[in-house]
């Protein structure tokens, strides 16, 4: 039995006897790794090889067998050769991406291979759907899904990963074709070209002789304008020689090139999934090996490459081998990662292999951490594991987008791209440039010539602007009064009665149907300059009503009334957006018409600077406003229902149309407050850039309509003596009856939100709530932070319904399965005994740029420092506290409840805020009287006399407090630690082991200065 943590104890050199005999049971075949001149890879890697018709294996499989739609109709085809070279292999065959296969062979304009003809069994029935088939892109390429395995070997008390094997899989004809290359010295990695060359050799493609296009290039000139040297090719280097006028800085006067630009790039995907873990596993260190990570991004947890980037496999096929291996095949290499194409909420391989039918399998337990013993012990077990987890990512991204078929880059992309095929096609757009002039009112402006990034030679820069001042003004005014979802809790402790969590039923897809287009020719209909806003300016004169949904974007002053519980303009305060009382010590802020709407229903007072009512696109046909987004929803929405009837809730067509419904609204709204995001290529931040339908005044509207919508809920409630604790996005949680709840008119929203149910459902429900959990025994302690003790196994009884509990964990993770009753039961007892922050343990993977940096992959057991306290997003109502007491499993616990007020001004949001930093914990009565205390005493604006010593002091106490962590402190001790603090000790005084103690106390820590104006040295000690 091998019981090793390394690779010398693994023996490699016995790997081959011991492996290869026992996996051929299963059908593995052992074949030659292949040589260059110079290396024999058969030395470092042993490759094994299984091929097995898919359709055979699908009809074994009675999971999958159940989710194929179709009956699978089995044609004859060609007999395929062993991988051997003996008997070479016929060409890659790609097969359609959508509905069955047709009967001829097309030759594929893009790959050097034909598009197929043999019958694969059918995975899912995207085809049958517009929105699904329309995702698709007709796009052939090879599909290589990859995985690899590891374990950890410890050197000097560092971890490292040691790679055991590398999986391939892929479709070939009608043949799933499986690859693994297994590690037969330590010495030695796989580098990708290796890898991807072998397995074309052994689809028999046919690689490019570089001798055909070795070209000698020198300098033959310098462009006056930029004084850069201009170089040429020529087929001879005596030519070349000739022609030279300058050296290259190496000395030489010509250099050897290759020439690709005219050869035909072969297109391949390589499919990971979480592809950061496996992808940083290949060998890049070698000569001719491309760094593969720095041209990837990380997007959705997953691994990709935005563009397809040129890399070059030697094919090590032995009929080469007279010509020094002089065989190449020019590659065009996309990255693609399941992880963007996953449902919200199954992202594991296991869930994304049960929606196909094709399970991961499952080892024993502590199998997984020993990888290596599994291979050595049970052979066959470990490559069916290894093999397995590549073939499940294969199958579920053909399920998705067909056979050998490049995906997109998300599947929310794939709905931006859907969306706007709808919305062109109603909008009467016959392209791109039209469709961006009319629904997102931009058009393309040239910059000149710049030079090019990747080769020599410049570009045309090209970017798109407004087509008018009006236009950038008003996509301006949008993206300004922009806010994302509403996000708050307002009251705070223990609920023993019974409270329900409110959902908005659909409630962005629903809010999208009610946004009409702009019309970017004329986007004014009326200015407002230096006035009060009045409801009159709502007003509709044709029907002599009201307008909620009016499109207005305006830069405004404001103050409600003092007896208004929830104000609704947002105001963004250092990236946390709060709903102040007043606007008062800010020039002004930019609102949108819903929230103005419903601001003037509470009674508050609105000026206005200026602001714009916009004009809508005007059919022609009806003299209707134009409703692109509209079109767009319904269509996936209807899609996902015609889904969920034929194939069930959770198939795999209804999960991938919910997540693009849910998803529509966020490509509108991307990059209209600018995000950026770490690239690789450039190491530097860089502008995520928008969608192909972003639009910021249809996401601002968006956004707002359905922030109005819960915030005239909560007024209404209060007014009728309901609280509501807290509201996330898209629903609250509530002890208002549902019918009371469902009687609201909203001021005046709810006959909108009501239509636009009406339309999505096809007429058959108008409803906009929906309880979605339920209980009386609520602890809501801050936003998105609350728990029930409720849960699958033992649910609340309601009207005679079951109901879960809500169980949102602020960040924290217990351990146990999600949403369980010990996870519940460990986050409620967590919260309400803390003295301080809530710590738990995380697992943390090294993160991208690490890895881009050199670092190795190592999976860390991390604890995390959670506060668990109110967010102060609104002020505490300090007469309405009281103290709760509650008792679970015979142990009693004490919180504080309270309600809150809003904020009358941001000086005072920011007060609080700053204030409350510097108190450890704010859960029990004592707790809070030393914040009660700190307030009355203004305590964060002493004085103090060594500013330095206050500073470090005050480091030293949020540590001690939990606020932060400061790695070193947890490191040393006594002494040790004190010489360590004085090395960073800039004031007059010096740091004593009694400091250390007083910095640990209470009454001492109230005294802390706000962050602030720690951030400099914070820095300095937490990366020391």
């Amino acid at each position: 039995m091998i019981d090793g943590t390394s690779a010398k104890q693994l023996n490699l050199s016995e790997v081959t006897a011991i492996v290869s005999s026992a996996v051929t049971s299963t059908g593995w075949k052992r074949y030659s790794v292949g040589k260059s001149s110079e290396i024999d890879y058969n030395y470092r890697f042993d490759l094994y090889q299984r091929r097995r018709k898919l359709s055979d294996l699908v009809s074994q499989n009675g999971d999958i067998s159940k989710k194929s739609p179709n009956v699978l109709e089995i044609t004859s085809c060609e007999n395929t050769s062993k991988i051997n070279g003996s008997e070479p292999l016929l060409r890659m065959v790609s097969k359609a991406p959508m509905g069955n296969p047709q009967k001829d062979l097309t030759p594929s304009p893009i790959l050097p291979i034909t598009r197929g003809s043999e019958n694969l069994p059918t995975l899912s029935s995207f085809s049958n759907y517009p929105s699904l088939a329309s995702a698709r892109t007709e796009s052939p390429a090879l599909v290589i899904a990859f995985d690899s395995e590891w374990y950890y070997m410890v050197d000097n008390g560092q971890s490292y990963r040691n790679i055991l094997s590398w999986q391939f899989s892929l479709i070939d004809g009608e043949d799933l074709v499986e690859f693994i290359f297994i590690r037969k010295s330590e010495n030695y990695g796989l580098s990708l070209e290796l890898a991807v060359g072998r397995i074309l050799d052994s689809l028999a493609l046919e690689p490019t002789d570089i001798r055909q296009i070795r070209k000698y290039e020198d300098i033959t000139g310098k462009n006056e304008l930029t004084g850069e040297f201009e170089t040429t090719l020529f087929d001879t280097n005596d030519e070349a020689m000739k022609k030279s006028v300058h050296l290259f800085p190496d000395g030489k006067k010509s250099r050897t090139k290759y020439d690709w630009s005219k050869t035909q790039h072969i297109p391949v995907v390589l499919l990971c999934h979480s592809g950061k873990v496996d992808v940083s596993g290949f060998d890049q260190s070698r000569k001719y090996s491309k760094d593969i990570l720095k041209f990837c991004s990380e997007v959705q947890g997953g691994l990709i490459n935005l563009q397809p980037t040129k890399t070059y496999a030697q094919s090590v096929n032995p009929k080469f081998t007279r010509n020094r291996h002089t065989h190449t095949y020019p590659i065009s290499l996309q990255l693609a990662d399941t992880m963007c194409h996953a449902p919200a909420g199954m992202k594991s391989l296991k869930a994304l292999g049960k929606t196909i039918g094709w399970e991961k399998i499952q080892l024993n337990e502590g199998d997984i951490e020993h990888m290596d013993r599994l291979l050595m012990n049970d052979p066959c077990a470990y490559f069916e594991y290894a093999a397995n987890d590549s073939n499940v990512t294969l199958l579920y991204e053909s399920a998705l987008y067909g056979y050998n078929n490049k995906p997109p880059v998300t599947v929310t992309s794939a709905t931006a791209n859907v969306m706007r095929g709808v919305m062109m096609e109603y909008l009467g757009c016959d392209n791109t440039k039209q469709f961006n002039r009319k629904y997102r009112g931009l058009e393309t402006v040239g910059h000149g010539l710049v030079p090019r990034t990747d080769r020599p030679g410049y570009i045309e820069s090209t970017s798109l602007e407004p087509i008018s001042d009006k236009a950038n003004t008003i996509q301006y005014y949008a993206s300004q009064a922009y806010h994302g979802g509403y996000n708050a809790s307002s009251d705070i402790g223990y609920f023993s009665q019974t409270t329900f969590d409110y959902d908005l039923q659909n409630a962005y897809p629903t809010a999208m149907c009610l946004v009409s287009d702009v019309d970017w020719e004329n986007p004014i209909r009326t200015e407002i300059i230096n006035r009060e806003l009045t409801l009159q300016d709502f007003v509709v004169p044709i029907i002599g009503g009201y307008a909620p949904l009016t499109m207005m974007l305006a830069y405004v002053r404001f103050e409600f009334p003092l007896d208004v519980k929830y104000p609704c303009i947002p105001v963004n305060v250092e990236g946390i957006p709060t709903y102040p009382s007043t606007s008062d010590g800010m020039d002004g802020v930019y609102a949108c018409g819903p929230e103005l709407f419903l601001a003037l229903q509470l009674g508050a007072k609105i000026f206005v600077e200026r602001g714009y009512v916009l004009n809508s696109i005007i059919n022609p046909d009806n003299g209707k406003m134009s409703y692109s987004l509209q079109t767009a929803v319904k269509q996936l929405v209807e899609d996902r229902n015609r889904a969920k009837a034929e194939h069930g809730k959770k198939s795999l067509e209804e999960l991938i149309l919910k997540t693009m419904v849910n998803s529509g609204y966020g490509k509108n709204a991307q990059n209209v407050v600018q995000k950026l995001s770490w690239t690789a290529y450039k190491d530097a931040m860089e502008d995520l850039g928008c969608s192909s339908i972003t639009n910021p005044v249809s996401a601002c509207m968006i956004t707002s309509i359905v922030r109005a919508e819960l915030l005239a809920a909560q007024n209404q409630c209060h007014n009728l003596g309901y609280m509501t604790c807290s509201v996330t996005t898209d629903g609250f949680i509530s002890d208002v009856p549902e019918n009371t709840l469902k009687s609201l008119d909203l001021y005046g929203f709810r006959p909108f939100m009501e239509q636009s149910r009406l339309f999505l459902t096809n007429g058959k429900d108008a409803e906009i709530w929906e309880i979605k959990h339920c209980q009386n025994d609520l602890v809501n302690f801050t936003t998105r932070g609350n728990v029930s003790l409720y849960c699958k196994t033992n649910p609340m009884i309601f009207n005679d319904k079951e109901y879960e509990g809500v169980c949102a964990h602020n960040s924290t993770k217990s351990g146990y399965p999600s949403d369980s009753y010990e996870d519940r039961l460990w986050l409620m007892t967590q919260v309400l005994k803390r003295t301080g922050t809530v710590d738990y343990q995380n697992s943390e993977w090294t993160t991208f740029k690490e890895l881009v940096q050199g670092k190795d992959f190592v999976v860390k057991e991390t604890t995390k420092h959670i506060r668990m306290d109110f967010d102060m997003k609104r002020k505490p109502d300090r007469d309405s506290f009281y103290i709760s007491t509650i008792t679970i499993e015979g142990v009693t616990y004490e919180i504080a409840n309270f309600t809150t007020v809003p904020f009358r001004t941001i000086a005072e949001f920011k007060e609080y805020r700053q204030r409350k930093a510097t108190v450890s914990c704010l859960r029990t009565m004592d707790d809070w009287n030393i914040f009660w205390f700190k307030t009355d005493a203004k305590s964060t604006n002493i004085k103090v006399r060594d500013m330095d010593w206050a500073i470090l002091n005050s480091c030293i106490m949020g540590h001690r407090a939990g606020f932060w962590n400061i790695p070193m402190l947890n490191e040393l001790q006594g002494s040790d630690r004190d010489d360590w603090i004085n090395s960073h000790n800039t004031s007059t005084k010096t740091w004593k082991s009694n400091d250390w103690k007083n910095a640990g106390r209470n009454s001492r820590q109230a005294n802390m200065l706000p962050r602030e104006m720690l951030e400099d040295k914070l820095q300095e000690l937490m990366n020391n």
